[in-house]
């Protein structure tokens, strides 16, 4: 992909998410954690590494501030530190913390979350596992929607449906 197109646009979206007028319905926190959460995969993305981790801590440390802000989006943590295991080669990691991210409530149907634990899957070589999550993202990829954008393609490619 066009990772410095990305970031231009992720930035973009969270200065203008921070213009909000008052009364604002999305804290500054929350616009921060996105960011911090979509910068750390577009790092992971570039592989750099370091650049990730910082990313990810800033994210954790934004959820430890601020409990309203945890309870809404603690669930997505699991899955930046999924993704960014994944992007950067730590396979044992990115299989616990993205199984962590798809059992959690509001993920578990999740289709882009399912895939990338499939693909966490196949880097590992269990064909079996990696071909039965695939399914699984394929079939939870029904809506008209970013996530199944994205699975219903590539799975088809994957599993030549």
């Amino acid at each position: 992909g066009d990772f410095a197109t990305a970031e231009r646009w992720y930035r973009k979206g969270s200065e203008l998410g921070l213009k909000e007028p008052e009364p604002r319905t999305h804290a500054k926190s929350l616009w921060d954690f996105r960011l911090a959460h979509a910068l750390g995969r577009l790092a992971a993305r570039r592989g750099d590494k370091p650049e990730a981790a910082r990313q990810v801590e800033a994210a954790k440390r934004l959820l430890d501030a601020d409990t309203a802000l945890a309870r809404q989006q603690a669930r997505y943590f699991p899955y930046l530190t999924g993704y960014v295991a994944l992007y950067t080669g730590d396979l044992k990691t990115a299989e616990a913390e993205l199984s962590r991210a798809v059992a959690m409530r509001g993920n578990e149907n999740d289709p882009f979350m399912n895939c990338l634990l499939a693909m966490t899957y196949d880097k590992q070589g269990r064909a079996l596992k990696a071909t039965a999550q695939y399914q699984k993202a394929y079939d939870l990829a029904t809506g008209h929607n970013p996530p199944a954008a994205f699975v219903r393609p590539f799975v088809r490619r994957k599993l030549a449906l």
